[in-house]
């Protein structure tokens, strides 16, 4: 069900026409003032400066070629992805990584955990029945 703001039912929106966008197909926009639109993209901003100097510092300990952010949050970041590769530093002694969001989907967290276990799984039965023979 969409979200009600003020009594006035939410409605779908594309890409051009919506302030803030979420999803790159449709978003659904709760219509408000300028001052609330203008808070929501400060935040993103501040939100970006964070991963970006996140970013920085991973990438002045590991040098990463890429950082990707991944799991449920990859859907709906790409906004804050943006601000955090403006705020990227371009004055570190080695190149800024480059951040990307996954487009796997929610489930790819948990799809490699189970893909790490099967593997694990199979490599230790051979040892099992090794030890038995």
């Amino acid at each position: 069900m969409p979200h009600r703001r003020h009594g006035r039912p939410a409605r779908p929106t594309t890409q051009w026409d919506s302030p803030f966008r979420v999803d790159p197909v449709v978003t659904w926009y709760i219509p408000g003032t300028v001052a609330e639109i203008r808070s929501i993209r400060a935040a993103l901003s501040r939100v970006g400066l964070a991963l970006a100097r996140i970013v920085s510092v991973l990438g002045s300990m590991f040098d990463p070629e890429r950082v990707v952010v991944s799991g449920a949050i990859a859907d709906g970041v790409a906004e804050v992805v943006a601000a955090a590769r403006r705020s990227l530093p371009t004055d570190l002694d080695l190149p800024a990584p480059e951040l990307v969001a996954s487009t796997l989907g929610g489930e790819v967290v948990v799809t490699g955990a189970v893909a790490a276990a099967v593997a694990s799984a199979r490599e230790r039965v051979l040892d099992v029945w090794g030890a038995a023979g």
